[in-house]
């Protein structure tokens, strides 16, 4: 079973009486019950770092005994959302399909306990007059044991029960903080075990290359993960695929701008197999990005919708066909052997001298960056070819990552980093009407009736669209291109 939970958590001392009620919410069942977690995680508390949590949890009531994967999802609104995916299995090992979605952060035979809970937990239904339950709210006394003795605590949680209804957590916030209660720390797991381990700080100004690369690598290594764990628990959305496939380029593109500072024996290879990953997540995603602005279009320009879904049929198998070998690429031995080995450019990063100043250094690099560009654009031919301005795309976008890369070390061009996002969107809508017409040319004869119909006429609105993304990209170029990457 998987879902997504939404939860406010809050401390409480011991001295305090149960959580308070908001006005206009009031208690519609009440009951009590003890629970009994182990927790399991790598030694290191790998899972923990990421907001993970894996336990096995048994109900004194009966009404519960099984296994728990908790991830973190995009924050929207009040509290703070996880989806939980619920197994049944033995207690002694945690089920493999569970292991299986976190493995690339943390092995199956790294998996051991960390943690025991004892929860006696005091539960409370909260609802409106004459309406559905809307939240559940209860008051937790925890007692923990650890490798490092044993520790109770006490928290209040108040989980949405009704999704329609989240202004019942907002009045339960404000509730709280008005009753001079404080947010917890976060998980009870966090709470048992004192927060993760690793304390990862972003570079300055005085950083060394070493520094400076690891944590551009951690990072990028960080996005690829926490997308590919998304892309596995959220089957069918698309961001999680758009984020990884983001993850490999700014990896890709920072390794080549700052390659005078890099042992290229190591980021060479690398950024082969960045690409390699990246171009199974880009077959995945441009067959989504096809269909959104198929669908966006013909919504913007009022068009028939009839045939819209035999157009998107179309494309079904080629879909199908690219999830299957991006799935099976992400559980072979060679993805995890690329998770491996950017988890060592982050421990020893790949450079020729670790402790050179990096400030210097990486002005140059993106100076170099940014003196090819206007080149590039200053040599198009008039007009130009698409297949040269999405050249120039792709450089724009380097040097976006890397300045973006650069600002902890302060090295800012916030200017200049606004104006090269404008450009880089304009120049990908127009590559993507290049690809998207070259779609429909090629697949014109499989069409008919109604979907042929609309094919020829989103054909039309994109070649309008292509002439129009044609005349004005100049306008973006024209106002960044005399802009300078700061010296000092």
């Amino acid at each position: 079973m998987s879902q997504v939970e939404t939860e406010l958590k809050y401390e409480a001392d011991d001295a305090a009486g149960g959580p308070p009620t908001p006005e206009g919410l009031h208690v519609v069942d009440d009951c009590d019950t003890v629970l009994n977690a182990t927790y399991w995680d790598s030694r290191e508390h790998l899972l923990l770092d990421w907001g993970i949590t894996l336990r096995h949890r048994t109900a004194e009531d009966g009404s519960e005994h099984e296994w728990t994967l908790k991830v973190p999802v995009a924050k929207a609104g009040r509290g703070t959302s996880r989806r939980e995916i619920s197994t049944d299995g033995p207690p002694d090992h945690p089920p493999a399909d569970l292991a299986h979605l976190i493995a690339s952060i943390v092995s199956q035979d790294e998996l051991g306990p960390v943690a025991e809970l004892r929860t006696r937990r005091r539960i409370q239904v909260l609802g409106r007059n004459g309406g559905p339950s809307v939240v559940e709210m209860t008051d937790d006394r925890v007692e923990v044991v650890t490798e490092n003795g044993s520790a109770p605590f006490r928290e209040f949680e108040a989980e949405l029960l009704d999704p329609a209804d989240a202004r019942a957590l907002v009045q339960i916030e404000r509730c709280w903080r008005k009753a001079g209660l404080r947010p917890s720390a976060g998980s009870k797991l966090h709470q048992a075990l004192g927060g993760p381990r690793t304390n990862r700080r972003p570079p300055d100004r005085r950083s060394s290359t070493g520094t400076f690369v690891s944590h551009f690598i951690e990072t990028g290594r960080r996005q690829l993960l926490e997308n590919e764990l998304r892309l596995r628990v959220e089957p069918g959305s698309t961001e999680p695929v758009h984020q990884a496939r983001v993850a490999t380029r700014r990896l890709r593109a920072n390794l080549r701008t700052f390659r005078r500072m890099l042992d290229r024996t190591t980021t060479d290879h690398l950024r082969g197999e960045l690409k390699w990953i990246g171009r199974l997540l880009g077959e995945v995603r441009d067959v989504q990005v096809r269909a959104q602005r198929l669908r966006k279009l013909t919504e913007q320009e009022r068009l028939s919708g009839t045939g819209l879904e035999e157009l998107e049929e179309v494309g079904v198998s080629a879909t199908e066909g690219a999830e299957r070998n991006l799935l099976s690429a992400l559980d072979g031995d060679r993805y995890r052997h690329l998770i491996t080995d950017l988890r060592l450019a982050v421990e020893t990063p790949p450079v020729r001298d670790a402790d050179q100043p990096v400030r210097p250094e990486v002005q140059r690099a993106l100076r170099k960056r940014w003196k090819r560009i206007r080149g590039e654009v200053s040599a198009l031919d008039d007009p130009p070819e698409d297949a040269a301005l999405h050249e120039v795309r792709k450089h724009v976008k380097a040097l976006r990552y890397g300045l973006q890369a650069a600002k902890p070390l302060r090295v800012t061009a916030p200017d200049l980093v606004e104006g090269l996002g404008v450009l880089q969107d304009r120049l990908g809508d127009l590559h993507d009407t290049v690809v998207i017409r070259s779609w429909i040319a090629t697949n014109r004869d499989r069409l008919d009736g109604d979907a042929a119909f609309l094919a020829g006429q989103l054909d039309h609105t994109l070649a309008t669209l292509h002439g129009e993304l044609r005349r004005t990209w100049r306008d973006d170029w024209a106002a960044i291109h005399r802009q300078r990457v700061p010296r000092r």
